[in-house]
């Protein structure tokens, strides 16, 4: 009798050994399973509200080119200012080397560099998609690029 007492006990013990040993399993599970899940609702939090911003920013990047490209276009004066732009990409009315307050004259030439863009992207504009136009764009921005 006492053999079959100390089986049965030994049969408990083997039997709560393995009870708590998946308890425990099962709670180092859960803690790393709450980590997982918790990072994994901040990634998908993260890349909605990325996707949200970049809305916003292309929203915005639209409206202000909408804006930027609003105005009347003089296809003759756009006509001179490619005629007259250099072929480093300057104008040669502006005073590049003066940087001082009273004399800054750099606003001049992102001036002239707008009012070509508004003659090459404006729907009505009989300069829309004009190639000739499109190189001396690329070469007054390169040169304000370079400079700046």
């Amino acid at each position: 009798m006492l053999n079959s007492t100390k089986l049965l006990f030994l049969r408990h013990i083997t039997k709560t050994r393995t009870h708590c040993a998946t308890l425990m399993f099962n709670l180092i599970l859960s803690k790393y399973m709450k980590k997982f899940v918790s990072t994994l609702l901040l990634l998908v939090t993260l890349t909605f509200t990325a996707q949200a911003i970049n809305k916003d920013i292309e929203l915005l990047r639209a409206r202000f080119a909408q804006a930027a490209l609003q105005g009347r276009v003089n296809p003759e004066h756009v006509k001179e200012r490619m005629k007259s732009l250099k072929e480093d990409g300057s104008w040669p009315d502006i005073d590049y080397i003066d940087t001082s307050r009273i004399a800054f004259q750099h606003s001049q030439h992102l001036s002239h560099l707008m009012e070509m863009v508004r003659a090459y992207k404006q729907p009505k504009s009989p300069l829309k998609g004009n190639r000739q136009l499109k190189k001396k764009i690329d070469l007054a921005l390169g040169f304000w690029l370079e400079h700046d």
